[in-house]
């Protein structure tokens, strides 16, 4: 029982970290991911407000 339980487990989170995207949907991502915006004040800002609420360690 515990084995069916596991492999439904594994098939689920296969399909919920799976991207189904069309060759111009990956180009797209691939290329916002090589070529990220750069971070304005605002954003900065954001990200400084949100480290501080969430108290993440800076590693």
């Amino acid at each position: 029982m515990a084995t069916n339980t596991k492999r439904k487990e594994t098939r689920l989170l296969a399909r919920t970290e799976t991207l189904h995207l069309s060759m111009a949907g990956a180009n797209a991502l691939f290329t916002a991911l090589e070529n990220p915006p750069k971070a304005t004040s605002k954003t900065l800002n954001a990200a400084q407000h949100y480290k501080g609420t969430v108290n993440v360690r800076n590693h």
